[in-house]
This record gives C-alpha cells, sequence and structure tokens, in this order.
C-alpha cells in the first residue's frame, strides 16, 4: 500500500474562532493553516485540492443507497470527534503549552542546567499560578479520555466505511509522490470519508501515539501531579 497524503494536522492549524462543542464541517475546507481554502489546498497541491478543497467533488456517487447513507453517517461522526478535537481540546492545550514554557523559563531549577534539562519538575507545574496550571492539565485529562473513547467508538465505523468504498473500487491509498492512484474509481461519499480518514489518523496520531505531545504529554504531566499527592 503507498503513503497516505499529508493533512492539515501536519501544520500548525490557524484555530478558528468557534465555540467548544462546534463540528468541524471539513467540507468548508477552513481549517487549515491560513484559513484559506485556495492557499492551503490549491491546485499546486493536487490530493489536499481533490481531498479537501470546497470546489472538489466527484460526479459519482455510491449505488446502494444504504452504503451511501452509512458512509455519510460515518463522515458526520468524524466531523463531530474532528470539531471536539480542534474546539474543545486544542485551544485549552495551546493555553498549558504557553504556561510550561514561562514555568521552564522561570523555573530556578531548569535555568541552572538550562543545556541538559529536557523536563519540568512537577512541583514547579502543581505550584504555578496558584495551582491553576495544574487544575488545566486535570481538565484537559478529563477531555483527552473523552476523545480518546470517541476514537474508539469510531474506529470501526471507519474501517467499515472504507471496506464499503474499496468494494466500489475507491482506493485510500498515495503513491510515494503522494498521488492518488489514477485507476480509482473516484466516488463523492469516499472522496469525502478519504479526506476526514487522513485527518483522523493524523489526529490520533498526534495526541494519544508515544511521544510526550498532544493528549500524551497531558497523560504524563496528569500521572507527575498526581503522583506527588501520593
Amino acid at each position: 500500500m503507498g503513503s497516505s497524503p499529508s493533512g492539515p494536522q501536519d501544520a500548525k492549524p490557524k484555530r478558528q474562532l468557534k465555540p467548544p462543542g462546534s463540528q468541524l464541517d471539513v467540507n468548508e475546507g477552513t481549517f487549515g493553516p491560513h484559513g484559506d481554502p485556495d492557499i492551503d489546498f490549491g491546485p499546486d497541491q493536487p490530493t489536499a485540492h481533490y481531498l479537501f478543497h470546497p470546489k472538489s467533488k466527484d460526479s459519482k456517487s455510491l449505488y446502494m443507497p444504504e452504503e451511501k447513507k452509512s458512509v455519510e453517517e460515518t463522515c458526520k461522526k468524524l466531523d463531530t470527534f474532528l470539531g471536539y478535537m480542534q474546539y474543545d481540546i486544542a485551544p485549552p492545550m495551546e493555553d498549558l503549552i504557553k504556561d510550561l514554557k514561562t514555568i521552564y523559563k522561570n523555573s530556578v531549577r531548569n535555568q541552572q542546567n538550562e543545556e541538559t534539562s529536557t523536563s519540568l519538575d512537577p512541583r514547579d507545574i502543581k505550584a504555578y499560578n496558584n495551582g491553576k496550571t495544574a487544575e488545566k492539565i486535570m481538565g484537559l485529562q478529563n477531555k483527552c479520555r473523552k476523545g480518546f473513547n470517541m476514537y474508539q467508538e469510531l474506529r470501526e465505523e471507519v474501517s467499515k466505511g472504507q471496506d464499503i468504498c474499496e468494494n466500489n473500487g475507491f482506493r485510500f491509498a498515495c503513491d510515494t509522490n503522494g498521488m492518488l492512484d489514477p485507476d480509482t474509481n473516484r466516488v463523492e461519499e469516499c472522496r469525502k470519508l478519504f479526506g476526514r480518514h487522513v485527518m483522523f489518523t493524523n489526529t490520533i496520531k498526534q495526541n494519544y501515539e508515544s511521544g510526550g505531545k498532544g493528549c500524551s504529554l497531558v497523560s504524563i504531566l496528569y500521572d507527575q501531579i498526581t503522583g506527588l499527592s501520593q
């Protein structure tokens, strides 16, 4: 199988000012770094343009009504998940990162060992800003757990949608240059699912796989802070 195209999660996105609980409507194409699909998913990026630009549409549709409905419902659920990650988790996550950078700069321990220190002392985090940063970590841990549960519930549905599309000749893969398979049977519902699948995969990779980023970082900090009171 070839590589998947890089989704908008690969670059630091410009967060839209939507309230928590909002869906991320992937069809709008305004979730990229500039918030402008003509810039972020222009024709110079053919695969991203095909998957994410609002003017990109396939003329063919899934033939079986029940299959079409199933894939469309999965796309809606993915919009809910992606919206939760972007509007409920990302803003407080960015706020937490700002706090951690300030703590690092102000920490006497890290100032003394700035060249070799790679982590923060959880005691500094717990004491910072009268404990408000620690409260942010607690709150984010709960949000991240909810996000992970949403991911777990969606995995099977996404896999089922892929099977439907692949049985109809749509291939969820690209060549080594990131180009779509020219022989794929282009179907509109599957085009939408592929774009969301790219974002879904990248979001999980950045938040829940090891490496100390996103929600995995929150989980590490949560364990460190709660361990202080044990």
